[in-house]
């Protein structure tokens, strides 16, 4: 091989290289979200744990889910010990799964084949809150 061909063939390899590095596709505030995230979910589990389901749907759970139900106290009668059980092993799960995060709608979603269904939480007035999906 030529050196010229061996020198372009370098280049291209390089040059390629810094490109799929660049484009990730990672928004600036995915690694605060995510590891503030991670912390939260944590946080979710102790509490569910603790059996403080009170706490949990007052603080961690969409507000709008919450209205749509009549009340924390509404909610709280169909949020039963097969859905904690099924809840707390979703979280569990999120945890420790790499999320997708949407920057335009604030919406980071859990994936994994372990999952029944996505773990999604949106973005609120600063604050993340479970979505309806895992309720129902």
């Amino acid at each position: 091989m030529k050196q010229s061909s061996k020198l372009s063939l370098l280049f291209i390899t390089v040059f390629s290289s810094v490109i799929i590095f660049n484009c990730t596709g990672t928004s600036p505030e995915y690694n605060k979200y995510q590891s503030s995230l991670k912390t939260q979910i944590q946080t979710m589990i102790n509490v569910l744990n603790a059996g403080h389901y009170n706490e949990f749907m007052s603080n961690y759970v969409s507000p709008t889910y919450i209205s749509s139900m009549g009340g924390i106290d509404a909610a709280l009668l169909s949020f039963d010990n097969s859905k904690q059980q099924a809840l707390n092993k979703a979280l569990t799960i999120a945890r420790d799964t790499e999320p997708l995060y949407e920057a335009n709608s604030n919406v980071m979603t859990y994936i994994s084949t372990a999952l029944p269904r996505p773990v999604v939480f949106k973005l609120q007035n600063g604050k993340w809150y479970l979505t309806d999906d895992l309720f129902r």
